[in-house]
């Protein structure tokens, strides 16, 4: 985190940019420095989940909890109500200190719908995107245990890793460990930290839980050794790059 409460986001959509997102964040850390979230903890967390549980599905007007025919200044109340719920600096309070990036995927995300929403010709065009799907409410979902909970996290993050985001494929990733530890979510987790430089410890860490628990995915003992390779290298002094294509992942 950078001063003033700004954070460096990791740039996962176009449409948004890194000056506006610097913008919006540094707005809405001084929001809620002058008045805190007054939800309840448990509350709060579950609203979170709920997000990103729905990332890249719901629309805009879903992700800011406001109606298609919502006025200029309800698409601005949205926005701050959201906004302020998924800003970075809420990591502690939700219990997610040094798992930042999850919060700073859903904190772009509303930028992104609010961005759309209140600026009229974008929002005619988003709407006429949306077709009749805009006037399909969906139902709200109902509570389920942390086991399904962490099954629809890990098949979302499928759907994310198969489509080139890697990111956010591993924010929900280790939301579905965080839910229940399954052999199958280390190993896929492991497999595509493996592809950060910064994130080589914590695959190591995440592959070998996954042998130890017997995950059956193929080539998870060398996928191990090639990340203990490349911190070897990482500790001789060696710069590695990222490698953010997924294609060599297999989505299991």
């Amino acid at each position: 985190m950078r001063g003033g409460g700004c954070y460096h986001f990791a740039m996962l959509s176009s449409r948004v940019t890194e000056e506006e997102l610097r913008l919006f964040s540094d707005r809405i850390a001084r929001s809620l420095a002058e008045r805190p979230v007054q939800m309840e903890v448990e509350a709060h967390r579950e609203r979170a989940a709920a997000l990103l549980r729905d990332l890249g599905e719901a629309t805009h007007y879903e992700i800011l909890g406001i109606d298609p025919t919502a006025s200029a200044l309800e698409v601005h109340d949205g926005f701050e109500r959201t906004a302020r719920l998924v800003h970075p600096r809420q990591a502690d309070r939700l219990g997610l200190a040094g798992r930042e990036m999850a919060l700073q995927v859903l904190f772009e995300r509303v930028t992104e719908a609010y961005l759309t929403l209140s600026s009229l010709d974008s929002r005619k065009r988003y709407d006429r995107e949306l077709g009749p799907r805009i006037w399909v409410r969906r139902d709200p979902a109902p509570r389920i245990s942390r086991a399904e909970e962490g099954d629809r996290f890990y098949d979302r993050a499928r759907a994310l890793a198969s489509s080139g985001q890697i990111h956010s494929a591993v924010e929900l990733l280790r939301e579905a460990v965080r839910m229940t530890p399954k052999p199958e979510y280390l190993a896929f987790l492991g497999m595509l930290e493996a592809k950060n430089p910064h994130w080589l410890g914590m695959a190591e860490r995440n592959l070998e839980r996954a042998i130890e628990l017997g995950a059956k995915s193929a080539g998870l003992a060398e996928a191990l050794e090639e990340v203990r390779r490349k911190l070897a290298r990482q500790a001789a002094g060696e710069r590695l790059e990222a490698d953010d294509d997924s294609g060599d992942v297999q989505v299991i």
